[in-house]
Order: structure tokens, then sequence, then C-alpha cells
């Protein structure tokens, strides 16, 4: 009769490998049942311009531009965007700032904005609440090539093409790297120049302009040897003036003879002293480690 009750009883009791068994199968429900709040989804809105960068001309109106709203990749109707602009540009109201609700389809169609006289970049950005979006603007100058004299004179210059830059005397360069001097084409692929107009010791006139074409440091004049070519300066070096070009590494070059190291900015000037034509160059130069 006992070794039948001790029999029973222990039939009825679950074995150390029972429970630990059951406990294995267990651990996994808890650790799922604690991850997959995590794995919710954010209610938070997300806004999208319909393009990164919106061109126009200079005078002339940007349109069609719009924000999109979702919330979890659904267009969303009822959101307040704000959205601002920056570099001169204004929506044709006059204000830089407009705030709108999304429509039906998500979007916030934006009024036409209109780009400054002088061009140029600027920036849009956009927020609804905490979340936020950006995109920039681009208009082409419409600025025509000039020069004038306190004596008096003003000389227009109707073959440079509009939005170029001054880069000294009757010199222009536009922003895809074509130099004009005055009306004509003088090189391409230019990627920096000065120029300066200059009184010789003789009483002469001329023009004189440095400029970096195709990686080339190289110079020019209305007087002769027109053309010149330093090849001992570094391809990609840029002009600081007349003679004078500067490494992205801080080495100062004068023609083809490195002068200094370590040269954080730069200037010259081409004058007459004493009877001479010399090059007075002032800079900066960081003390060497």
């Amino acid at each position: 009769m006992t070794h039948d009750i001790e029999q029973d009883a222990s039939a009825l009791s679950p074995t150390r490998r029972t429970v630990l068994t059951g406990a294995a199968w267990t651990l996994p429900v808890i650790a799922a049942a604690t991850i997959t709040p995590m794995a919710a989804a954010s209610n938070a809105p997300v806004l999208a311009f319909d393009k990164s960068t919106y061109n126009g001309t200079a005078c002339g109106t940007i349109t069609g531009a719009y924000v999109t709203v979702t919330v979890n990749n659904v267009a969303t109707a009822g959101k307040s965007v704000t959205t601002t602009l920056s570099g001169g540009y204004k929506f044709s109201d006059d204000t830089t700032t407009n705030t709108q609700v999304s429509g039906s389809n998500g979007r916030v169609n934006l009024p036409a904005i209109n780009v400054p006289a002088t061009g140029g970049t600027g920036a849009l950005s956009a927020t609804s609440g905490t979340s936020n979006t950006s995109a920039t603007m681009s208009g082409v100058s419409n600025a025509i090539a000039k020069t004038w004299t306190s004596a008096g004179s003003t000389v227009t210059y109707s073959s440079v093409p509009a939005g170029s830059q001054a880069v000294g005397w009757n010199t222009y360069l536009t922003s895809d790297g074509n130099l004009y001097y005055t009306n004509s084409l003088l090189a391409q692929n230019v990627t920096s120049a000065a120029a300066q107009y200059y009184l010789t010791p003789s009483g002469t006139t001329c023009d004189m302009i440095s400029l970096v074409s195709d990686g080339a440091a190289k110079t020019w004049t209305t007087r002769g040897p027109a053309w010149r070519t330093f090849s001992s300066v570094p391809t990609g070096s840029r002009v600081i003036g007349w003679n004078t070009y500067l490494t992205n590494s801080g080495d100062l070059y004068y023609a083809n003879t490195l002068k200094a190291q370590n040269v954080t900015s730069a200037t010259v000037q081409h004058v007459t002293s004493g009877g001479n034509e010399q090059d007075w160059i002032a800079y900066t130069q960081a003390t060497a480690c």
C-alpha cells in the first residue's frame, strides 16, 4: 500500500525537466508582448516640396510650387503648414511667410514667388508642428555689363551675357566659365580671374588680366606679349591678382616662383615706382607647426 501511494504522488508531481521546459516556452511570449508597442506607426506629419530646386529669372516669378503633407505615407488634410522664403525672394503679396491648411490631397499650393532683380539663391522652408523640410531657389540675374569713370562716361557691353560677374576693369566672367573682355570672348573654362587698368611709365595705358583656364595659370594684356602661361603653378590654383596665384594648400606663386607657404590670404597691386613697373603683394601667413 505504501508503495502504491508514493507512486501516485510521483505521477502527480511535475519533474524538474517539465518546469524548465515550460519556462523556456513562455519567455518568447513575454518578449513579443514588450516589442509590439515599439513598432506602432508614428502620427507625425511628413512634409515634402514637389521639387528640391526651383529655377527662375530675375524679376520673374516661380509658379506651381507646393508642399505635400503625409501621415504614415497617406496624404493628409487639415494640417497647418507655414512656408518661409529667404534670399530676397517674396510671395506675390510681397511677404516672405505663408500659412495654409493642407487640402484633401494633402497639398498646400503656394502663391507665386517673385524672383529679386539680382537673382541669386534663396531657400524655402516649411514647418508643421515639429516637422519641417526645405528646398532651394535659384534665379538668373539680368545684370548688364557696364563700366563707369569719374570723368562721367558710362559704357555698356551688350555682348556680355546677362548675370555675368565683373572681375576687374572691362572684364566679366559668366557662371559657366566664359571670360569676356569688353564685348569679346577672351577665354573659356575659366575658374577665376582678375583684371586691372594700368598706366605705364611711358604714359601708355593697358588692361592686364590674370586667369586660370583649363586649370592653367595665365595672363593676358592689351600690350605684348598678349598671352603667358605659368607652367610651374599647380593646376587648380586661384587668381589673386596680376601674376599672382594661390593654391588650395596655401602656396603663393608669383609667376612661376613659389614665394611663400601657409598663406591664408593675399592681394597684389601692379604699380609704377621710381619709374619702373613693380608688383606689390600683401599676404597673411600662418606659423608652421
